[in-house]
């Protein structure tokens, strides 16, 4: 074997595994019902946006993934984030409302007191004239 069939063995090995590690995302995407975006192929196996649209055997694989997708209600994994960090900074806000009213509840209980004694206070200091 020469060396340049031993390059091209290697090179489509490579390519092989590439277009396998492809497709497995692509089936795990749609298994997970999440949108099937080559961004988010990109993100997730590490390839290169070209590879997704110049070769053939991954780029049918796309399109039927998309076609299996269309018209269902699909999750997009930046929205999930974005979800859970609101719904966390929503229960920190709910907490400091909380502890806001509670706060407010008892200054407003002991400006009653505080009023009530000035009340007597100026009662006690008419009744002294």
């Amino acid at each position: 074997m020469t060396k340049y069939d031993r390059m091209v063995a290697t090179n489509k090995a490579t390519s092989t595994a590439k277009i396998a590690k492809a497709k497995a995302e692509i089936s795990k995407m749609v298994s997970e019902n999440i949108q099937v975006t080559v961004g988010e192929l990109v993100k997730r196996t590490g390839l290169s946006r070209g590879f997704f649209y110049k070769n053939e055997e991954v780029s049918r694989a796309l399109e039927n993934a998309r076609d299996l997708q269309d018209g269902k209600a699909l999750t997009r994994p930046q929205k999930v984030i974005l979800d859970k960090a609101m719904d966390k900074q929503l229960q920190v806000l709910q907490q400091q409302i909380e502890k806001l009213k509670s706060e407010n509840s008892s200054l407003s209980k002991k400006n009653q007191d505080l009023q009530k004694a000035l009340n007597k206070k100026d009662l006690n200091f008419i009744k002294n004239l």
